[in-house]
């Protein structure tokens, strides 16, 4: 017999430079093991959401599509110390509607 299972309406992206790299990784424990990083701090913010979206999609079976709730420009203008942001991000499903698959244990 089968679960309901509902993706996250919304996920912390917690940021960190590792190196060279810019990382992003999911806070919530059932999104553990989605990091996405690139050497350029704008190309690992772009792929955050369009990563996240197909991370959900496959854990959930369904189509899913992420949008990150602040701009490059504000988010890098943390970093630089111009705001109050702190270090992660939250991206929101762009779907209005809650989407509800049946998952087999």
């Amino acid at each position: 017999m089968g679960r309901l299972a509902t993706p996250p309406d919304e996920i912390t992206l917690v940021y960190r430079p590792v190196g060279q790299s810019h990382v992003f990784t999911a806070a919530e424990p059932e999104m553990s093991g989605f990091h996405i990083s690139s050497p350029y701090l704008e190309v690992a913010f772009g792929l955050a959401s369009i990563g996240l979206g197909g991370y959900v999609s496959k854990l959930y079976g369904i189509e899913a599509e992420y949008e990150i709730q602040c701009s490059f420009k504000e988010f890098e203008d943390h970093l630089k110390g111009k705001s109050t942001l702190a270090n992660f991000v939250i991206a929101k499903m762009a779907q209005h509607e809650r989407v509800t698959t049946k998952v087999h244990a």
